[in-house]
């Protein structure tokens, strides 16, 4: 079986056709890919920075309402509140009321302010512990002051505020009730005793963004982009559309500084991480966004060039298939005539189809083919003319070989004085004279063969007598077809000559003929004396080979050579003499040449 190269190389059509396909495949998937990379690359830097703007929108959003957020813990300087601070009742009864008095001026500061913010609790507490609390618990009892390193932070700050995340306030911390995504977070700020010199505790305010959703509608965020806020401590705060963001924030690196970007890979896809960190609160934006979901229209782009790329190869295929087949036909119209031309049919010519480099070898050809025809013409030509010179030569050494036996019989016949029979053999002798001297016109018909043979059988049966008979089967129609002159006397002469005179009783000859096809087949038979086996395959063999040279004219076989050179001379090689019999069975000469009418001409009488 053929491997794929040797079948594209077996056909220049297919190399034409397959040479095209490259031509417009190969650039426009490497275009496709190009394009691909590029867009992937464009859309994700587009990415990048939309991200980045949108962080640095949402840490301005927050920072301003952690502003506003932060103005309620100052309620706590307030004159009357400094005072009630300083003063706290120990009994549990005038406490009681000390905290709604608390709680009355915590809410009035409120209400000046005109924003809440989302404060779940404000808690007051210092060594001992919790000593004020608006609303629902948020300092848990078993509190430690000294185990919780954010107090102490808070204490360190000189009054500034500790941005705490849900978890950093400890087990101790609770948030109840969390709204989904709300943002959670608590603000610590130390608290000082304005009417001396001493700290009266922390102050805590625990917080809750509930309007979280609609910051999120403001920044349009993608629906494949994930968001994560996470405080100093690394603990997220926040989170939106990311799937187990404890785990991915465990994959990130810490320390990243504001409007850093990078894709962190992993196993099933590569996640695109914008992170911002804010000034203000120290808090860490980030972004995480699929890759593979900003590659989607570049794939989208990617598949449509390829499907671009498979309707221009069907196409490639389908312009390559006419014109490879407008250059292949003609080349294989050349290459069918040089196959006819080595068959020796230098009669083939290529129609030309236009004037391009195919068009312009076409014409060549057959302009060399022409000149072939004219060169073999010619030497063809010149072979006649040296042929037909070597067949009158050929001719001219029949005659002296008859002519010796029919002067004896002449001599014999005078010394006996019958002169009738002289006279008839003396007829016989100048017909054959006559017809044999023709040189004009090689060709006669079988009649006039057998006219000449006619007469070699009158003088024979004078010679003879009883001793040979000729019998001739030959049917009126084949009469007028043509042959060479001087084919079937010297045939029969070989018969009389070798076959029947060394016999003692003589023997006879049949001379028949007939038509086969387009063949004349004339067989001349006798009876007598054969041919050994071994002489007879060697002239056999050189019957079949023809004659080229002289060395014919040795031998008791001369007008047999004679005869089977001068008919493939003139037919060709598929025609000439064959012999056939066996020692004491005879001896069958079959003479075959073309069947054509004979044409009459001056020459002929």
């Amino acid at each position: 079986m053929k491997s794929p190269v040797q079948w594209v190389n077996d056909s220049l059509q297919r190399k034409l056709m397959f040479s095209y396909i490259l031509v417009i495949v190969i650039p426009l998937f490497l275009m496709s890919f190009i394009l691909y990379q590029r867009a992937l690359h464009v859309v994700t830097e587009q990415t990048e920075k939309y991200n980045d703007k949108m962080l640095q929108l949402m840490n301005e959003k927050i920072d301003k309402l952690v502003t506003q957020i932060d103005r309620i813990s100052y309620f706590v300087y307030l004159d009357d509140v400094q005072k009630l601070l300083n003063d706290i009742p120990q009994d549990p009864v005038v406490n009681a009321s000390w905290q709604i008095d608390l709680k009355f001026k915590l809410n009035s500061w409120i209400g000046f302010l005109g924003f809440n913010g989302g404060i779940r609790s404000v808690t007051l507490l210092d060594q001992t512990g919790v000593y004020f609390n608006s609303e629902n618990a948020l300092i848990q009892s078993g509190f430690s002051a000294e185990r919780s390193r954010w107090y102490q932070e808070a204490l360190q700050s000189d009054g500034a505020k500790v941005l705490l995340g849900p978890k950093e306030l400890g087990e101790y911390m609770v948030y109840p009730n969390y709204r989904e995504g709300s943002l959670n977070y608590a603000i610590a700020r130390k608290v000082y005793n304005l009417q001396g010199n001493d700290s009266l505790g922390v102050l805590v305010m625990g917080i809750e963004l509930y309007d979280m959703n609609e910051i999120m509608s403001e920044l349009n965020l993608d629906s494949h982009t994930g968001l994560m806020i996470v405080d100093k401590s690394k603990e997220i705060v926040y989170s939106r559309g990311i799937a187990h963001p404890d785990q991915q924030l465990s994959r990130l690196i810490s320390g990243d500084t504001p409007g850093k970007s990078t894709i962190v890979k992993d196993d099933d896809h590569d996640t695109l991480v914008n992170v911002f960190t804010s000034a203000s609160t120290g808090w860490d934006y980030i972004t995480l966004t699929n890759v593979e979901m900003l590659a989607k229209d570049a794939k989208q782009l990617s598949s449509f060039l390829l499907w671009i790329g498979v309707f221009a190869c069907l196409l490639a295929i389908v312009i390559s298939f006419i014109f490879s087949k407008r250059i292949v036909i003609p080349l294989k119209r050349l290459q069918n005539t040089m196959r006819n031309i080595e068959k020796n049919d230098f009669q083939s010519n290529i129609a030309v189809a236009g004037r391009d480099e195919v068009g312009q070898l076409t014409i060549s050809f057959n302009r060399m083919v022409s000149r072939i025809r004219e060169l073999i013409h010619t030497v063809y030509r010149s072979e006649i003319q040296e042929k037909e010179a070597h067949i009158m030569a050929l001719q001219s050494q029949i005659n002296p070989h008859f002519l010796y036996n029919t002067l004896g019989t002449v001599n014999a016949m005078a010394m006996m004085s019958d002169n009738e029979e002289i006279s008839k053999m003396v007829v016989a002798l100048g017909d054959m004279f006559k017809y044999a001297m023709k040189q004009n016109g090689r060709l006669a018909s079988i009649r006039e063969e057998m006219e000449h043979l006619d007469n070699y059988m009158t003088i024979q049966r004078s010679r003879y007598g009883e001793r040979i008979q000729f019998v001739i089967d030959i049917p009126v129609a084949l009469m007028e077809f043509s042959t060479i002159r001087l084919v079937l006397q010297p045939l029969v002469e070989n018969a009389i000559r070798h076959g029947l005179d060394p016999l003692p009783d003589g023997g006879t000859v049949w001379i028949r003929g007939q038509l086969d096809h387009d063949t004349i087949r004339m067989d001349i038979q006798d009876n007598g004396l054969g041919i050994e086996a071994e002489k007879l395959k060697a002239i056999q063999t050189r019957l079949l080979s023809g004659v080229k040279d002289g060395t014919y004219r040795s031998g008791d076989s001369i007008g047999l050579f004679n005869v089977n050179a001068r008919l493939k001379f003139y037919f060709g090689g598929a025609y000439g003499v064959d012999v056939s019999g066996g020692y004491g069975e005879g001896t069958t000469v079959t003479l075959l040449f073309p069947a054509k009418r004979h044409t009459r001409t001056l020459a002929d009488g």
